[in-house]
């Protein structure tokens, strides 16, 4: 298994880059990094063209993914398939820069349901019955088939919980206490609350 944090996106409301936002001494992306560290697996960054350069000054180049244009897909998605052509043969598991409330504990309970579940195609938590995309393990077989299907023109939506849909998944209802871990920063009034 392989981590992947998204960042690196267009954050058009918070109004720049969130991976890039400090948090003591700590950007975003190096927090997050941090805590999917724990896991013991190989962390990578999504990151596109635009932002790479801003990157480098903080990661080795060989920890970056940058956006692969080949593929018709856009968006997290678009994150998740370009790692997804770097590792073919790796179970990713996919966590954003912006859920800066998230915990260890929440990382290995992900990871011992999806091992718990190996018939799975997406393992990822539920939050009041809806999916939470952004925080799951997504087979290669799973990946191999979103890529093939996006190519081929079959699928067109390019929304995550769209392709939850499609596959088979495992989803882990959050608890109340266990659902702050996903308080997403997407403003900066939210960074106020």
């Amino acid at each position: 298994m392989t981590g992947l944090i998204l960042s690196g996106g267009e954050s058009s409301r918070m109004g720049t880059d969130k991976g890039l936002l400090l948090t003591g001494e700590k950007t975003w992306v190096e927090h997050i990094s941090e805590i999917l560290g724990t896991a013991k697996i190989p962390v990578y960054i999504s990151v596109n063209k635009s932002n790479h350069a801003a990157y480098l000054k903080i990661f080795q180049p060989q920890s970056l993914i940058i956006d692969n244009d080949s593929i018709p897909s856009k968006g997290p998605l678009l994150g998740i398939l370009s790692a997804h052509i770097h590792f073919p043969g790796e179970d990713l598991f996919v966590l954003p820069c912006d859920l800066q409330s998230m915990n260890s504990s929440l990382i290995g309970k992900l990871i011992s349901h999806y091992q718990k579940h190996p018939d799975a195609e997406i393992v990822h938590f539920t939050l009041a019955d809806e999916p939470e995309p952004l925080c799951a393990i997504y087979t290669s077989a799973s990946l191999d088939s979103i890529l093939s299907r996006i190519r081929t023109g079959e699928i067109k939506r390019f929304s995550l919980k769209y392709i939850l849909s499609q596959y088979k998944t495992y989803g882990i209802p959050l608890s109340k206490e266990e659902s702050g871990a996903f308080k997403n920063y997407n403003s900066p009034e939210d960074l106020g609350k």
